[in-house]
Protein backbone atom coordinates (compact mmCIF):
# COMPACT_ATOMS: atom_id res chain seq x y z
CA UNK A 1 0.00 0.00 0.00
CA UNK A 2 1.32 3.43 -0.99
CA UNK A 3 1.45 6.26 1.52
CA UNK A 4 -0.52 8.64 -0.71
CA UNK A 5 -2.40 8.61 -4.00
CA UNK A 6 -2.95 11.79 -5.99
CA UNK A 7 -6.23 12.33 -7.87
CA UNK A 8 -5.29 14.08 -11.10
CA UNK A 9 -8.53 14.38 -13.07
CA UNK A 10 -12.17 15.34 -12.59
CA UNK A 11 -13.15 11.88 -13.85
CA UNK A 12 -11.14 10.18 -11.10
CA UNK A 13 -12.66 12.50 -8.50
CA UNK A 14 -16.18 11.69 -9.67
CA UNK A 15 -15.44 7.95 -9.50
CA UNK A 16 -14.18 8.24 -5.96
CA UNK A 17 -16.43 10.83 -4.35
CA UNK A 18 -19.69 8.95 -4.06
CA UNK A 19 -21.01 8.13 -0.59
CA UNK A 20 -21.07 4.35 -0.97
CA UNK A 21 -17.63 4.23 -2.57
CA UNK A 22 -16.18 6.36 0.20
CA UNK A 23 -17.62 3.89 2.72
CA UNK A 24 -16.06 1.02 0.78
CA UNK A 25 -12.71 2.81 0.63
CA UNK A 26 -12.81 3.32 4.40
CA UNK A 27 -13.36 -0.39 5.00
CA UNK A 28 -10.64 -1.30 2.52
CA UNK A 29 -7.97 0.34 4.62
CA UNK A 30 -7.63 -3.33 5.63
CA UNK A 31 -7.91 -6.34 3.27
CA UNK A 32 -11.52 -7.47 2.93
CA UNK A 33 -13.74 -9.43 0.56
CA UNK A 34 -16.88 -8.06 -1.06
CA UNK A 35 -18.91 -10.34 1.21
CA UNK A 36 -17.33 -8.82 4.32
CA UNK A 37 -17.87 -5.29 3.05
CA UNK A 38 -21.48 -6.09 2.16
CA UNK A 39 -22.08 -7.40 5.68
CA UNK A 40 -20.71 -4.22 7.22
CA UNK A 41 -22.78 -1.94 4.99
CA UNK A 42 -25.98 -3.99 4.87
CA UNK A 43 -25.78 -4.49 1.09
CA UNK A 44 -25.66 -7.43 -1.29
CA UNK A 45 -22.20 -8.73 -2.28
CA UNK A 46 -23.16 -8.20 -5.92
CA UNK A 47 -23.74 -4.47 -5.42
CA UNK A 48 -20.48 -4.09 -3.50
CA UNK A 49 -18.62 -6.08 -6.16
CA UNK A 50 -19.79 -3.66 -8.87
CA UNK A 51 -18.50 -0.61 -7.00
CA UNK A 52 -15.25 -2.32 -5.99
CA UNK A 53 -14.54 -3.16 -9.63
CA UNK A 54 -15.19 0.49 -10.62
CA UNK A 55 -12.74 1.62 -7.95
CA UNK A 56 -10.25 -1.02 -9.04
CA UNK A 57 -10.43 0.09 -12.68
CA UNK A 58 -9.77 3.68 -11.56
CA UNK A 59 -6.76 2.54 -9.54
CA UNK A 60 -8.11 3.21 -6.05
CA UNK A 61 -8.26 -0.42 -4.89
CA UNK A 62 -6.50 -3.61 -5.89
CA UNK A 63 -6.87 -7.33 -5.38
CA UNK A 64 -4.27 -8.45 -2.85
CA UNK A 65 -5.25 -12.06 -2.22
CA UNK A 66 -7.91 -14.71 -2.70
CA UNK A 67 -9.34 -17.54 -0.62
CA UNK A 68 -11.77 -20.41 -0.85
CA UNK A 69 -15.14 -19.79 0.78
CA UNK A 70 -18.10 -22.18 0.54
CA UNK A 71 -16.54 -23.91 -2.44
CA UNK A 72 -15.93 -20.65 -4.32
CA UNK A 73 -12.84 -18.53 -4.82
CA UNK A 74 -13.28 -15.15 -3.15
CA UNK A 75 -11.11 -12.14 -4.01
CA UNK A 76 -9.63 -9.99 -1.26
CA UNK A 77 -9.24 -6.28 -1.97
CA UNK A 78 -7.45 -3.37 -0.32
CA UNK A 79 -7.08 0.36 -0.97
CA UNK A 80 -3.95 1.19 -2.95
CA UNK A 81 -2.96 4.07 -0.66
CA UNK A 82 -3.35 5.15 2.95
CA UNK A 83 -4.46 8.67 2.00
CA UNK A 84 -5.76 10.50 -1.07
CA UNK A 85 -5.05 14.08 -2.17
CA UNK A 86 -5.92 16.21 -5.19
CA UNK A 87 -3.29 17.31 -7.70
CA UNK A 88 -2.50 21.07 -7.69
CA UNK A 89 -3.26 21.23 -11.44
CA UNK A 90 -6.74 19.77 -10.85
CA UNK A 91 -7.36 22.21 -8.02
CA UNK A 92 -6.25 25.13 -10.22
CA UNK A 93 -8.29 23.99 -13.22
CA UNK A 94 -11.44 23.93 -11.11
CA UNK A 95 -10.92 27.41 -9.70
CA UNK A 96 -8.94 26.83 -6.53
CA UNK A 97 -9.31 24.79 -3.36
CA UNK A 98 -12.52 26.45 -2.19
CA UNK A 99 -14.24 25.98 -5.56
CA UNK A 100 -13.04 22.36 -5.78
CA UNK A 101 -14.29 21.66 -2.27
CA UNK A 102 -17.68 23.21 -3.04
CA UNK A 103 -18.08 21.32 -6.33
CA UNK A 104 -17.12 17.99 -4.82
CA UNK A 105 -19.31 18.55 -1.77
CA UNK A 106 -22.33 19.27 -3.96
CA UNK A 107 -21.59 16.17 -6.04
CA UNK A 108 -21.28 14.09 -2.89
CA UNK A 109 -24.58 15.44 -1.55
CA UNK A 110 -26.31 14.62 -4.84
CA UNK A 111 -24.98 11.09 -4.59
CA UNK A 112 -26.36 10.82 -1.05
CA UNK A 113 -29.76 12.08 -2.21
CA UNK A 114 -29.83 9.55 -5.04
CA UNK A 115 -28.88 6.71 -2.70
CA UNK A 116 -31.51 7.77 -0.15
CA UNK A 117 -34.20 7.82 -2.86
CA UNK A 118 -33.27 4.31 -4.03
CA UNK A 119 -33.26 2.94 -0.48
CA UNK A 120 -36.62 4.60 0.29
CA UNK A 121 -38.19 3.00 -2.78
CA UNK A 122 -36.81 -0.42 -1.80
CA UNK A 123 -38.13 -0.10 1.76
CA UNK A 124 -41.57 0.94 0.46
CA UNK A 125 -41.66 -2.06 -1.88
CA UNK A 126 -40.69 -4.36 1.00
CA UNK A 127 -43.37 -2.75 3.22
CA UNK A 128 -40.73 -2.52 5.94
CA UNK A 129 -42.34 -1.41 9.22
CA UNK A 130 -39.04 -0.65 10.98
CA UNK A 131 -39.31 2.86 12.48
CA UNK A 132 -37.23 5.58 10.86
CA UNK A 133 -36.06 8.83 12.37
CA UNK A 134 -36.38 11.92 10.20
CA UNK A 135 -35.02 15.26 11.33
CA UNK A 136 -34.92 18.64 9.64
CA UNK A 137 -33.69 21.94 11.02
CA UNK A 138 -32.63 25.35 9.78
CA UNK A 139 -29.78 26.97 11.67
CA UNK A 140 -28.96 30.64 11.25
CA UNK A 141 -25.37 31.47 12.13
CA UNK A 142 -25.27 34.91 13.74
CA UNK A 143 -21.56 35.04 12.94
CA UNK A 144 -20.78 33.52 9.49
CA UNK A 145 -17.13 33.29 10.51
CA UNK A 146 -18.08 30.44 12.85
CA UNK A 147 -19.20 28.19 9.98
CA UNK A 148 -16.04 26.05 10.13
CA UNK A 149 -16.40 25.69 13.91
CA UNK A 150 -20.05 24.62 13.51
CA UNK A 151 -19.19 22.04 10.83
CA UNK A 152 -16.35 20.59 12.90
CA UNK A 153 -18.53 20.21 15.99
CA UNK A 154 -21.29 18.58 13.94
CA UNK A 155 -18.81 16.04 12.54
CA UNK A 156 -17.54 15.29 16.04
CA UNK A 157 -21.06 14.60 17.30
CA UNK A 158 -21.77 12.14 14.48
CA UNK A 159 -18.41 10.44 15.02
CA UNK A 160 -19.18 10.12 18.74
CA UNK A 161 -22.51 8.37 18.06
CA UNK A 162 -20.94 6.05 15.47
CA UNK A 163 -18.20 5.00 17.87
CA UNK A 164 -20.57 4.65 20.85
CA UNK A 165 -23.15 2.42 19.16
CA UNK A 166 -21.27 0.84 16.26
CA UNK A 167 -19.03 -2.22 16.12
CA UNK A 168 -15.51 -1.18 17.05
CA UNK A 169 -13.82 -3.26 14.33
CA UNK A 170 -16.32 -2.61 11.51
CA UNK A 171 -16.80 -6.35 10.88
CA UNK A 172 -20.26 -7.82 10.18
CA UNK A 173 -22.28 -9.43 12.96
CA UNK A 174 -24.85 -12.16 12.27
CA UNK A 175 -27.26 -10.59 14.78
CA UNK A 176 -26.53 -6.96 13.92
CA UNK A 177 -29.41 -4.56 13.30
CA UNK A 178 -27.82 -2.30 10.69
CA UNK A 179 -29.04 1.27 10.25
CA UNK A 180 -27.89 3.89 7.76
CA UNK A 181 -27.43 7.50 8.83
CA UNK A 182 -27.51 10.16 6.11
CA UNK A 183 -26.70 13.71 7.11
CA UNK A 184 -26.52 16.68 4.76
CA UNK A 185 -25.74 20.20 5.94
CA UNK A 186 -25.81 22.89 3.25
CA UNK A 187 -26.51 26.57 2.74
CA UNK A 188 -30.22 27.16 2.08
CA UNK A 189 -30.43 28.15 -1.61
CA UNK A 190 -33.46 30.34 -0.85
CA UNK A 191 -31.18 32.58 1.24
CA UNK A 192 -28.48 33.12 -1.38
CA UNK A 193 -30.25 33.78 -4.66
CA UNK A 194 -32.66 36.40 -5.91
CA UNK A 195 -34.96 37.57 -3.18
CA UNK A 196 -32.67 36.48 -0.33
CA UNK A 197 -29.71 38.00 1.50
CA UNK A 198 -26.28 37.47 -0.02
CA UNK A 199 -23.77 35.62 2.16
CA UNK A 200 -20.53 35.74 0.19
Amino acid sequence: MKKEQVVGSVGEARVLLRPLRMDIMHLLSEPRSCTEIAGSLGLTPQKVHYHVKVLEKAGFVEQVDERRARGLTEAIYQATARSISFAPALVAALGGEEKLRDNLSIGYMMGLADELARDSNRLAAMQDETPTLNLAAQIELADPARRAEFMEELQQLIQFLAEKYGASDGLPRDSADIFKLVLACYRNPDSTGEGGPSRN
